[in-house]
């Protein structure tokens, strides 16, 4: 039912409780199987409790059953992405914003995949084109150091760290960091992200430009906090089946 799937919702997002989460959502899906919004959920849990197959199998049956729904190729186009499948998230991106053009949930990993595609001038393109200015500032740093632009990425940094005098931008900074792979500094934003109740997110398990950090000793520390370390994924049991239609 809905409300399961809201409860499995927070139980990732809130409370960081991933086994909490795949009891609540296939609970959802054993009282309302047919409900195309459950399994979106269903989909995004299985893909943070570290079920990457199950979550991009239920995208794509998501997007052939529900075609003209953005957030089902957005979250299709992220579970690609996570699975180091670029030019695959490229299409499912596209074909979000094909349906919504602006749609900034769809900008931002499209942004990263032409990044880590090695198409970083079409990356700015789309940086370019995302109407928030505090995104844009967000992006600007990795996707200059991409494109062989230091100098110009040291001041697109130095924009978000006057940014961040404001409002903290902690985890932000860690992300560039971490793309410029300056380690150090990129541990030290997140734990100062992991100070505010949101800013250590579950999203850092799964934001590919954090992939310079994945075999530093810290990293693991860092998904401890957030629950998904993998002793603490280990133990979560979450046996879906994908809709035959």
């Amino acid at each position: 039912s809905p409300s399961h799937a809201r409860l499995a919702w927070f139980a990732l997002w809130w409370d960081r409780d991933p086994a909490a989460a795949a009891r609540h959502i296939t609970r959802a899906v054993e009282l309302d199987p047919t409900h195309l919004g459950v399994w979106g959920t269903a989909a995004t849990v299985a893909s943070a409790v570290g079920r990457l197959d199950l979550g991009v199998a239920l995208g794509e049956h998501l997007t052939r059953v529900d075609p003209l729904n953005p957030i089902n190729w957005v979250n299709l186009g992220i579970d690609y992405l996570e699975s180091d499948r670029p030019e695959r998230a490229i299409a499912a991106l596209n074909s979000a914003l094909a349906i919504t053009p602006g749609r900034s949930s769809a900008q931002i990993p499209l942004a990263k995949a032409l990044v880590l595609s090695g198409q970083a001038a079409k990356a700015m393109e789309v940086v370019d084109d995302i109407k928030s200015e505090a995104t844009r500032r967000r992006l600007r740093p990795v996707v200059l150091q991409a494109l062989g632009r230091k100098a110009e990425s040291d001041a697109a940094l130095g924009e978000l760290l006057a940014a961040d005098k404001v409002e903290s931008e902690a985890y932000n900074l860690a992300v560039v960091y971490a793309y410029r792979g300056e380690a150090d500094e990129a541990f030290r934003q997140l734990e100062r992200a992991g100070q505010d109740s949101f800013g250590a997110s579950i999203t850092v398990a799964a934001d590919v430009l954090f992939s310079s950090l994945h075999k530093d000793p810290r990293w693991v520390g860092v998904l401890r906090q957030v629950g998904m370390a993998p002793e603490q994924l280990a133990g979560v049991k979450l046996d879906l089946k994908v809709p035959k239609r």
